[in-house]
């Protein structure tokens, strides 16, 4: 799972289990207070004031079930912080039929193409319905799109 994934998953007033293993004093439930681009802000047990984390930037995290770990970037299996959110409604989760879903609404296609009296192949992915396509669903348009990108 990706971390835009888990982050559409999220909604204010969920709870989530932080476990801090640089700091495990900071460890325990919380409150997700706010969902931002920038980061996700969570009410501790008893505090009035939410804090702030800023979402982990590429190579600094790793999505496990509904865990999202914070790592260290040289060493990915050293976990700083965790997040453990607890998705109680059915559109939070995950399930195979709402990847199923996803999947038939944005198609990707692999188009292999090659010039006549050349020997080279070009092999490209394409999403149905992205900007690739003006017409989703026309694989001719797909392979014009691609011609005029040579």
């Amino acid at each position: 799972m990706s971390l835009a994934a888990i982050k559409r998953r999220i909604r204010e007033g969920q709870r989530v289990t932080v476990v801090n293993n640089m700091h495990p004093v900071l460890s325990g439930e919380r409150t997700v207070h706010a969902v931002q681009t920038k980061g996700l802000r969570t009410m501790p047990e008893g505090e009035g004031t939410p804090w702030f984390v800023a979402w982990p930037r590429k190579g600094e995290w790793r999505v496990e079930g509904d865990t999202l770990h914070f790592v260290d970037v040289k060493n990915p299996d050293k976990i700083f912080v965790s997040y453990t959110f607890h998705f109680e409604t059915e559109d939070q989760t995950e399930s195979d039929s709402a990847c199923e879903e996803e999947t038939s609404v944005r198609t990707r296609y692999r188009l292999t193409w090659q010039r006549t009296g050349t020997e080279k192949s070009h092999t490209e992915d394409c999403i149905v319905g992205s900007a690739q396509m003006t017409r989703p669903g026309d694989p001719e348009q797909l392979l014009r799109t691609m011609l005029a990108k040579r």
